[in-house]
């Protein structure tokens, strides 16, 4: 009876209230927030030892939560003590029945919300979702926010009414947002494996949701709340996905790391595909400071299991990351190795993990300059393979593959428009270090064609997302190739720049990349007459290559001390470097190495005294 005369005494208030309003006899002032300032002083009025920061930062500048949360902090009680607690309840207890039963989804959504997602997850009429929102604006429970959105007027009115369900009521509530939620979009694979990441939802075997990939985060959040494991590691894997395009490695290490605690309680065949697609996070540049020490061996033990349940399409997603990982790495001949063996597992796999597996065999082939008619081959195949089987959807790696086998025959205008269809495709599926390989390259060939301009022109684009790679050594590669071409042009302290350059790819260990620079360099030094200079970069070159087995840097090296040794008169090093010209190590050289090597032969048969 109390509570009934109460709730007419305010109906009652909200009638005069209106009257006067009608007639033009009220004045309605907007009062503004608090300043830090204002609240500390009031704070400090009740308890002059209490945090005032901590205050203005809960209350929000609010004056009557600011007090009601001193006297809560001065006497211990909980945050929503009883007297604030009373007031918020009062508040949230007034509203009418359709704002009442949207309250607990939308302080379950978050500070602010998407009407049209409490619509589309409520199931709610439009008429009536608008009646609930009007009903809580009006008692400033809600507030309009900039996007179309709303927004609860403060957290605390959000905390109280999210508090006021029991705990099953709240798992439910988020067990249902984040099965609403997950719904979308194709979107690419972080190294192109795939082209769909599915979203199963528990209950609902055969109908499979794809998530937004922005969205992915929210619907991870849900799933957790909600208690959906395979739909929380799901999400935890695309989220950390958006998260690498966003260039947030911490992020995705801790969207990683949270996705593999839900990974106990699945089935093992699940637990198995979405082990590999959480450890895929890993297996980035950018992601070198976060990955864990064991990784290799994780993703191991992983297609051990694989091997053993009996999924191909696992085993060969294993092998393959471990490849990529290995490149990564500069382990080069590991990481062909099991590229190959991925090949090989991926044919007994679903159409698209068979395409995709000979696709990725020709791309690494092509990348680590091996067996490059194999390479061409595979591409090929992977092509008839995509029509034959109907798999539509690819990314870069069937471009790719062939301009790295274009660019190694020497065809480097075919080369070149290749490149450019696997970049523009790179960019279309967000895939940063894709992006990064395919514009590392176009400059390349303007270089070997002693274009410096032109390859300057590339280098800005190149040093654009190099940065966004994190501390590995895509940067320095990208500053090394600028160097270069300034150093073809003539520019004066171009020279001083690809040393330094060099110094900091030797830092991040990345032999590969310094045999080319020291190369590419020296045999600008032999034509510039600066003969001292390329032996000097040569010998680097020869050394570095050496390390990684780049049989293609090596002959370069190689080429060019034979030659520099010839000028000086030293026959036996002359000979000694000759002897490295041939041999059926060198049947898979590029025609850059072999026009090297044929000139460094012609040399010395033509001019024996030299």
């Amino acid at each position: 009876a109390a509570r009934r005369g109460e709730l007419e005494c305010n109906a009652a208030a909200q009638r005069v209230v209106h009257a006067l309003h009608r007639d033009l006899a009220l004045r309605m002032l907007a009062v503004e927030p608090l300043s830090a300032t204002d609240t500390a002083a009031i704070a400090h009025s009740v308890a002059p030892e209490v945090d005032a920061e901590r205050i203005f930062r809960e209350s929000e500048g609010n004056p009557l939560f600011a007090l009601e949360l001193t006297r809560s902090h001065e006497s211990g009680k909980p945050l929503l003590g009883d007297t604030l607690g009373s007031l918020i309840a009062g508040r949230l207890a007034s509203v009418g029945r359709e704002a009442a039963d949207i309250l607990p989804w939308a302080a379950a959504l978050g500070r602010r919300l998407h009407p049209d997602r409490l619509a589309a997850v409520m199931n709610l009429p439009c008429t009536t979702l608008l009646q609930a929102l009007a009903d809580l604006e009006r008692r400033a429970i809600l507030r309009a926010a900039e996007g179309g959105r709303y927004e609860f007027a403060h957290d605390l009115i959000r905390r109280a009414a999210y508090h006021s369900l029991s705990e099953p009521r709240r798992r439910l509530i988020h067990l249902q947002l984040a099965r609403s939620l997950a719904r979308g979009v194709r979107q690419s694979r972080l190294w192109g494996r795939k082209n769909t990441l599915h979203l199963p939802v528990n209950g609902d075997p055969t109908g499979n949701r794809h998530v937004e990939e922005s969205s992915a985060g929210e619907v991870a959040y849900h799933a957790d709340l909600g208690g959906d494991h395979v739909l929380a590691a799901r999400a935890c894997a695309l989220a950390g996905r958006h998260a690498l395009r966003l260039y947030a490695y911490e992020e995705a290490a801790t969207l990683a790391r949270r996705g593999q605690a839900h990974l106990r309680q699945l089935p093992d065949e699940t637990r198995l595909q979405l082990s590999f697609e959480l450890l895929e996070l890993y297996i980035h540049p950018g992601m070198e400071p976060h990955q864990p020490p064991d990784l290799e061996q994780r993703l191991r033990g992983l297609v051990v299991e694989a091997r053993a349940a009996g999924t191909s399409t696992e085993v060969h997603d294993g092998l393959y990351l471990i490849g990529v990982l290995l490149y990564l790495r500069g382990r080069y001949s590991d990481a062909l190795d099991f590229t190959i063996r991925a090949e090989r597992a991926g044919r007994t796999a679903e159409p698209a993990t068979v395409v995709q597996a000979v696709a990725d065999t020709a791309r690494c082939l092509g990348m680590l300059g091996r067996d490059m008619d194999r390479a061409a081959q595979l591409a090929e195949e992977a092509q008839d393979l995509a029509r034959e089987l109907a798999v539509r959807q690819f990314g870069c790696e069937f471009p790719l593959a062939i301009a790295l086998v274009e660019h190694h025959r020497g065809r480097l205008q075919e080369a070149q428009a290749q490149l450019q269809h696997a970049l523009a495709l790179a960019r279309r599926d967000r895939t940063p270090w894709w992006e990064y390989y395919c514009l590392s390259r176009l400059p390349m060939i303007e270089l070997e064609r002693r274009e410096p301009d032109a390859a300057l022109q590339w280098c800005h684009a190149l040093q654009t997302v190099a940065g966004t790679l994190g501390a590995g050594a895509e940067a320095p590669f990208a500053q090394a190739l600028e160097a270069l071409a300034r150093l073809q042009r003539g520019e004066c302290h171009a020279a001083a720049a690809v040393d330094a350059a060099v110094a900091e790819l030797r830092a991040a260990d990345s032999q590969w990349m310094i045999a080319y620079v020291q190369n590419l360099a020296a045999w600008n030094d032999w034509q510039a007459g600066r003969r001292g200079a390329a032996t000097e970069r040569a010998g680097d070159a020869l050394a570095a290559a050496g390390k990684v087995g780049q049989a293609d840097e090596a002959i370069l090296a190689h080429a060019l001390l034979a030659r520099a040794a010839l000028a000086a008169d030293d026959r036996a090093t002359a000979l000694a470097h000759l002897e490295h010209l041939d041999g059926d190590t060198n049947q898979c050289l590029s025609a850059r190495a072999r026009r090297a090597a044929d000139a460094a032969k012609a040399a010395a048969f033509h001019d024996p005294t030299r």
